[in-house]
């Protein structure tokens, strides 16, 4: 998986990739991933950082960093209790469900189809 890619689609799906995308979720999530204040929360008890919310996640750099955090954290947990490591499918459900998607994949469904569609844009089959 090449994390790159993997943060366009996700910032695409998220905000067609707009660094100025108003706040969704009713005003709780940020930036062009959407990240919501739990889930910089959780990257701060991780990697031990002081993440300026929401300020942040409407800095690419930031606001990847924090994503790829998240996700290669959560990502190993996924792969000790399930065996399925990270991959693009994993990965977006993940930044979509939280650390337990892998429970109840079809709240998922769509989310995954939308990251899906811009894989094979890219030309990449998941």
């Amino acid at each position: 998986m090449n994390w790159a890619i993997l943060l366009y689609v996700l910032a695409m799906v998220e905000s067609g990739n707009d660094p100025e995308v108003k706040p969704g979720d009713a005003g709780r999530a940020h930036g062009i991933f959407q990240i919501w204040d739990a889930y910089v929360e959780d990257v701060e008890r991780i990697s031990g950082k002081d993440y300026d919310y929401p300020a942040d996640v409407y800095r690419t750099g930031a606001a990847s960093e924090i994503v790829k955090t998240y996700l290669e954290y959560w990502g190993a947990r996924q792969e000790l209790n399930t065996g399925r490591a990270l991959d693009y499918e994993s990965a977006c459900r993940l930044h979509n469900g939280g650390p337990h998607w892998y429970k109840k994949p079809h709240k998922t469904d769509a989310y995954w189809r939308k990251c899906e569609r811009i894989l094979k844009g890219l030309g990449i089959t998941p």
